[in-house]
């Protein structure tokens, strides 16, 4: 009876619709990676991974540990650099920018497993399908690509997965026990992996000292205080001097316009995004002066702490150009989760309301950033930058494998677009001449085409990430619409 049973809780609705969320959001993803991604190395990865770990590891043996933590402008992505290096000496020190892609997903697939657990905690009934279904949403687009196709991109990934659990986790627990622990650890984690990766500790210092400042004195209050003032100095005595940029903002009033900029994405016009936020303050507002709502208050409070922290380092980092705010999409990770949270609270809003009238109208100050996020992933325009993103890496590995065969560096200098791409070109031609590098060239640069195991592991995965998709949307639709019709009760069995 009991293996006969079990074959069918795998066809339980929350179940079905837990697995095709999954296969969906990798799915999607992989297609970007399928569509213009290349194994071949890029920008930042020529020095902070191969003239930093790979060439010393052929060439002397070791990598001395200090070359994990060298600076990388403000950051030292040491996370990065252990991932990256892990990767190289599993796959038999070939070194693949289109497997540390794939590897990358893991961390993907960690912050989309963090959203859906936080949605099951701020929201209940069937209006819980609707907040699962936007953060398969919000994992799947495929406008937010760029950290996804470029293999030294893991420590933007890490930094939102970090940072929301080393948030949520410290924020959901009433003492320290091994959930706290293991928040803490995210946090060290976030602190290694970018320069704004303690701002999550910060966020949560600044909550844990008014949770003291206001009478509340136990084992967890004085814990988290300890441990994020340790990690707020750990992280700002860690980070390397930042130097000034014409890209920095260099007053007040830059700063609130870039910031203000960067709280209307992805409203593609004016300050109408802006409407977006006011879920969210009405959310918070309300749930901090009603003593029952506690743990929810603390929680949106702290989640909204952090990722305006994150907003106003970019604005500083990115705010100061002649052409206004600067957002590469590598930075829109971040940007997405405020977008996840403002409607996370317009739905935690409306489950204590009945979704009445003032629910209801919050719930249309998203409509900019529906719209926006609509707009940029419209087929035509997704299509329009996949073809010239197709034909930029054609161009760009070409001038690689020309290089190789010709030995000039003239040949880098042809094309001012594609030379871009090669910001420290010295150490490039460097690792290129160097004849200890050859075996560690990726598939496509080896004569023979040779590949790793991890390679051809990579290579397969990505070729099936249609299916995935496919199949990903149909385990969705289905199980979301079972759960649906099947009412509350069975909504709130669906995985946590």
């Amino acid at each position: 009876m009991g293996l006969a049973s079990r074959p069918m809780r795998l066809f339980r609705p929350g179940i079905l619709f837990l697995v095709g969320s999954l296969l969906l959001v990798i799915g999607a993803k992989l297609a970007l990676v399928r569509s213009f991604g290349s194994d071949v190395p890029y920008a930042d990865q020529w020095t902070a991974e191969g003239s930093t770990l790979f060439q010393p590891k052929l060439r002397d043996g070791r990598v001395p540990l200090e070359h994990f933590f060298f600076p990388h402008g403000e950051h030292r992505p040491a996370m990065t650099r252990f991932i990256a290096y892990g990767l190289f000496r599993a796959n038999g020190n070939q070194w693949d920018a289109r497997l540390e892609c794939v590897a990358n997903l893991s961390i993907h697939v960690g912050t989309f497993l963090l959203l859906w657990w936080l949605a099951g905690l701020l929201v209940s009934g069937r209006w819980l399908v609707v907040a699962r279904l936007w953060s398969v949403a919000v994992c799947a687009l495929p406008s937010i690509h760029e950290n996804f196709v470029w293999g030294f991109q893991s420590q933007f990934l890490l930094l939102v997965m970090a940072g929301l659990a080393h948030v949520a986790g410290t924020l959901t627990t009433a003492r320290p026990g091994w959930r706290w622990w293991g928040a803490q650890l995210a946090g060290l984690c976030g602190v290694l992996s970018l320069a704004s990766g303690f701002l999550s500790a910060v966020a949560l210092l600044g909550l844990a000292l008014a949770l003291v400042i206001g009478g509340r004195r136990d084992a967890w209050a004085w814990a988290t205080l300890t441990a994020n003032a340790a990690l707020a100095a750990f992280g700002l005595w860690f980070l390397n001097k930042i130097y000034d940029t014409p890209d920095h903002v260099h007053s007040v009033t830059k700063l609130a316009m870039a910031l203000a900029d960067l709280l209307a994405w992805p409203a593609p016009r004016g300050y109408w995004g802006l409407l977006g936020q006011l879920p969210l303050f009405v959310a918070v507002g309300w749930a901090f002066f009603r003593r029952r709502e506690t743990t929810h208050a603390w929680l949106l409070l702290g989640l909204a702490a952090w990722l305006g922290l994150l907003t106003g380092a970019l604005a500083f980092g990115r705010g100061g150009g002649q052409d206004g705010i600067l957002v590469a999409t590598r930075y829109m990770d971040i940007l997405v989760i405020g977008s996840w949270l403002n409607l996370m609270a317009t739905l935690w809003l409306g489950c204590r309301l009945g979704m009445r009238r003032g629910a209801l109208m919050l719930g249309f100050c998203l409509l900019p950033v529906l719209g926006g996020l609509g707009y940029w992933n419209l087929p035509g325009k997704v299509s329009a930058y996949g073809d010239l993103q197709r034909d930029y890496i054609a161009r760009h590995d070409a001038v690689v494998h020309e290089f190789l065969q010709q030995g000039d560096p003239q040949v880098f200098e042809r094309d001012p677009v594609i030379r871009s791409a090669f910001p420290h070109l010295s150490f490039t031609v460097g690792l290129l001449k160097d004849p200890v590098m050859q075996p560690a060239w990726p598939p496509s640069l080896q004569p023979d085409g040779r590949a790793g195991w991890l390679s051809q592991a990579a290579r397969g995965v990505v070729h099936w990430s249609r299916l995935l998709v496919v199949v990903g949307l149909g385990l969705t639709l289905i199980g979301g619409f079972m759960l649906l019709k099947r009412g509350d009760e069975a909504v709130s069995a669906v995985p946590s």
